[in-house]
């Protein structure tokens, strides 16, 4: 490896049976918009990676995901989100959590789990990599900073992961 990125993650594709309604509920938890729609697709996209891409397919969800989307509240206690979300259309879903987990397990109006975990906003570390946030004088380090420096720190060009 010479140092430079292989990848970046840009967009998650959510295959779903409405994307206009799917789009409208994720848009509204992660404060995105719609960035492109046509027939049987929706993306919507914020200031932070991925964008989230929506695709009408024909068939329903029959069994728990197996990748799942976590998210921290920025503004509030995980139990006020957990209030704002079910306002939106989340359900409380079960997957086999135990009762005394520091996240809700919930599910999108078609049946998607994620999770809301306790916020990792107010913390003084990176909730990717545990690297120390770096005050600015334009105000604190975005997420996607925090993970390219702790990336550069963690696996310099010198010294490259060998995997």
């Amino acid at each position: 490896m010479d140092g430079a990125m292989a990848s970046v993650f840009t967009e998650l594709t959510i295959d779903c049976e409405n994307p206009v309604r799917l789009a409208r509920f994720w848009a509204e938890v992660l404060g995105y918009s719609v960035a492109e729609a046509e027939t049987g697709m929706v993306e919507i996209s914020g200031p932070n990676r991925p964008s989230l891409v929506f695709f009408e397919v024909p068939e329903n969800k029959t069994k728990k995901n197996r990748l799942h989307i976590d998210v921290n509240p920025v503004d509030r206690d995980r139990d006020a989100e957990v209030s704002r979300l079910l306002s939106l259309g989340a359900t409380h879903t079960d997957v086999g959590q135990k009762k005394d987990v520091p996240w809700v397990v919930l599910a999108d109006p078609e049946g998607n789990e994620f999770c809301v975990l306790g916020s990792r906003v107010d913390i003084e570390h990176c909730p990717t990599c545990g690297a120390a946030r770096q005050t600015r004088d334009d105000g604190p380090s975005t997420q996607d900073e925090l993970v390219d420096e702790a990336s550069t720190d963690s696996f310099p060009a010198s010294d490259p992961p060998a995997w």
